[in-house]
């Protein structure tokens, strides 16, 4: 094809036409330059200008192509083909290539995610008084799965004559789990990748897995561990599954300790705990825990207060009840597990109006004023309300409130020293 030849051949019949360039441009709706390129022999017009301009020069598209007028329709049908084709060949090309691109960075990316980072294990074992089966644990990237199991007395009647202050649960010499009655009970605890990593190092053949048991006997802290043993029951280190059915693979155990330093400090909460027994009035729970408790009421025998002391916990607990009001208060005497003091200068007091709040309930009416939130400031005895409808005694029951903590929180900044 001529691109001289035809350019020449437009400028002709646009000056038989007597049209400039920039006239035939504005009715083309093209530039001025696109008209001199095709002039000039430096291009042609793609098949929808084509048409445009064979219309606006009065005539066919064929004779355009051929330079000369023409009806020769088979050049503009060879040109058509030979476009299309060209358009076909190069949208296929690059919808295969991205297509292919896509597939293996998604195969690869799940490869790389996912291929042997799945480990389940079955967890057991045994100490001098306890016995542990059914644990389970299953650690990927995208869940951290653990199920603590049975924990279980050997001898009942040896664990009527003690409470247990804490059970933790121990991966390589890190706590990584704990609770204060994991007896007889399976506590299962998943947690999502990326937030608290509950498994900071990756539970695998090696890892030293041990639940580290303090309680109280004949008035003595005891430490006891159960050092577990692992059964792996699955790792997905296989491309392809097989038919072939494999026991589980036999683990050696690891006897050596496990060196766990006690996470609560015991001894102050032991402490504690008889003061507040021996001094203060307080009664044992009849508990696993260790809690105690001391109930006051006034001369008509109505509760005024219900105060509960966690002492291997390091948490002090107390309800207040005022007229029509009651009122929670609930404050850390210590940081579990670091024993640190708390030193901020306030309690928090929720309240709440138990008979408005029947009655708004009864009759379908929001009650959210019915509650209310006050911070006291011991330190400078003010109260302050936070939110909802807070009574006007609220400094009142903030002064109760600090008065009955105030000694507990003396003796523990005592005896932590």
């Amino acid at each position: 094809m001529n691109y001289k030849k035809i350019g020449e051949y437009i400028a002709n019949k646009r000056k038989e036409k007597n049209l400039t360039q920039q006239e035939l441009a504005d009715k083309m709706h093209v530039s001025v330059k696109a008209i001199s390129k095709w002039e000039c022999g430096k291009g042609i017009p793609e098949i929808s200008n084509l048409q445009i301009l064979a219309k606006n020069l009065d005539v066919s598209i064929i004779d355009i192509l051929n330079g000369k007028d023409s009806k020769k329709e088979d050049v503009v049908v060879e040109y058509v083909k030979k476009e299309n084709k060209k358009k076909n060949t190069k949208i296929w090309f690059l919808t295969c290539l991205i297509l292919l691109l896509v597939i293996l960075f998604a195969f690869g990316l799940y490869f790389v995610n996912n291929y042997n980072k799945i480990y389940a294990y079955r967890l057991s074992g045994e100490s001098e008084h306890f016995s542990f089966d059914s644990g389970f644990v299953l650690a990927s990237n995208y869940n951290n799965i653990i199920s603590t199991g049975n924990l279980r007395f050997k001898d009942r009647e040896y664990e009527k004559k003690f409470y247990i202050t804490s059970i933790d649960f121990i991966c390589n010499d890190k706590r990584i789990m704990g609770s204060n009655a994991l007896i007889d009970k399976t506590f299962l605890n998943i947690e999502k990748s990326g937030y608290n990593d509950l498994l900071k190092d990756r539970i695998d053949e090696d890892s030293k897995l041990v639940i580290n048991i303090n309680y109280i006997y004949d008035n003595q802290v005891v430490n006891e561990k159960v050092e577990l043993n692992k059964e792996l029951v699955f790792k997905n280190n296989k491309i392809l599954n097989t038919k072939e059915e494999k026991n589980s693979e036999e683990l050696e155990n690891d006897n050596e300790e496990v060196k766990v330093d006690a996470y609560t400090d015991n001894s102050l909460g032991l402490k504690l705990r008889n003061f507040l027994i021996n001094e203060n009035g307080f009664e044992a729970a009849e508990d696993t825990i260790g809690f105690v408790y001391k109930y006051n009421n006034d001369k008509n025998g109505k509760p005024i207060s219900r105060i509960y002391v966690y002492p291997f916990v390091g948490k002090y607990q107390a309800f207040y009840y005022v007229g029509d009001i009651e009122i929670v208060t609930s404050k850390y005497l210590f940081y579990y597990p670091t024993n640190e003091i708390d030193q901020t200068e306030f309690l928090i007091l929720q309240g709440s109006y138990p008979k408005k709040i029947k009655e708004d309930v009864d009759n379908k009416i929001s009650h959210d004023k019915k509650y209310f939130t006050s911070v006291y400031y011991y330190k400078n005895n003010e109260a302050k309300c936070e939110s909802g409808n807070c009574s006007d005694k609220v400094l009142e029951y903030g002064k109760q409130a600090y008065s009955d903590y105030k000694n507990i929180k003396e003796y523990v900044e005592k005896e932590a020293k």
